[in-house]
């Protein structure tokens, strides 16, 4: 706490300063500077970097209360009550970034990966994400033992659940059981991203894509147009390829 005891976080300089400017309408946009290099890297007397920030992606559609409130809850580590202030315009959470799907691998296709809860210090039992497929894009085609529940926000898509095709829209809520193959897709002539929470173990296993083979075996016997076939065998571990995910986990009982 600060020095007066009163248990308050001591607030960055500059985010006072930011916060000043927000005080009036009129200086939406330089305030909107000024918020935006409150994240920026600090460069120390011997030149040297000395704290990497993410850069807070400020909507520019926010009125200045909305700003404020950024300002006074911008600090969002640790294991503290808090809100992720959400702008529909883009489908973005103030000071959350925008992440790879996974770190390497052929088996998705313009995927990008939101952490909301769970990695910054909280002590839940399960992680919150949201990820968005643009159009045309597809996850990976895996299975895990954990289960896990997806509540679409954004768009259209459809989901791979075994060899089932289930299209999905706003509002729809999936339970992928154990073992169960699955995978998300969006249309590549989609008119915007398919975007969807998913909520998870914390503690998990690490999830494994389908073989080749067996994405060929799942598709037998069904009707699936060209492009899903493509993404069903494109979310398949390729030969030769480890068969793991590299998405973010943690090892069960650890």
């Amino acid at each position: 706490g600060s020095g007066s005891g009163s248990g308050k976080r001591a607030m960055n300089p500059r985010a006072l300063a930011a916060a000043a400017l927000l005080m009036s309408p009129a200086s939406h946009k330089g305030a909107t500077a000024a918020l935006r290099r409150i994240a920026t890297p600090e460069v120390g007397k011997s030149g040297q970097t000395e704290k990497k920030k993410t850069p807070l992606p400020i909507p520019d559609d926010w009125t200045v209360e909305q700003m404020l409130s950024a300002v006074k809850g911008m600090t969002l580590e640790g294991n503290k009550s808090k809100v992720l202030r959400f702008s529909a315009r883009d489908f973005r959470w103030l000071g959350v970034p925008q992440e790879a799907y996974k770190q390497d691998g052929s088996t998705f296709r313009a995927v990008s990966r939101v952490e909301l809860m769970g990695k910054r210090g909280e002590s839940c039992a399960q992680h919150t994400r949201y990820f968005e497929c643009a159009p045309g894009g597809f996850s990976t085609l895996e299975r895990h033992e954990h289960e896990h529940t997806v509540v679409v926000l954004r768009g259209q898509g459809e989901v791979q659940l075994g060899p089932e095709i289930v299209p999905l829209s706003f509002g729809d809520v999936v339970y992928t059981a154990p073992n169960h193959a699955h995978q998300f897709r969006c249309a590549a002539h989609a008119s915007e991203p398919f975007g969807f929470l998913c909520i998870v173990a914390a503690d998990r296993d690490r999830p494994k894509p389908l073989t080749a083979d067996e994405a060929k075996e799942l598709l037998k016997g069904t009707d699936a147009a060209s492009a899903v076939k493509e993404a069903i065998l494109g979310g398949a571990a390729a030969s030769g390829e480890e068969a793991v995910s590299a998405c973010e986990w943690k090892p069960k009982g650890k």
